[in-house]
């Protein structure tokens, strides 16, 4: 939000532009994952329309959160439209 310096205040709202990498948020992103974010990159921009992704690992490691992730960069890199995401 944005704020006037006038009497009456305005408030806008300021858009975020989506320069920012969606993997930012992912722990390890700038180390031990990068590796990782790499290859799920790598697989969502393969011609024609990508490589199936099987995540696999111990429960509550972050695999819906990797493949919410994956999802959101498939949507930004437009690949894929936006439809709902299943996850099971």
């Amino acid at each position: 939000m944005a704020k006037t310096a006038t009497k009456p205040v305005y408030w806008s709202v300021i858009s975020k532009m989506k320069t920012e990498d969606v993997f930012e948020s992912f722990i390890g992103y700038h180390g031990s994952q990068s590796e990782i974010i790499q290859r799920c990159q790598a697989a969502v921009k393969y011609p024609p329309n990508g490589l199936n992704i099987l995540i696999t690992g111990q429960r509550g490691v972050g695999k819906s959160f990797l493949a919410s992730l994956i999802y959101q960069y498939a949507i930004n890199q437009e690949v894929i439209k936006k439809t709902p995401l299943t996850l099971f």
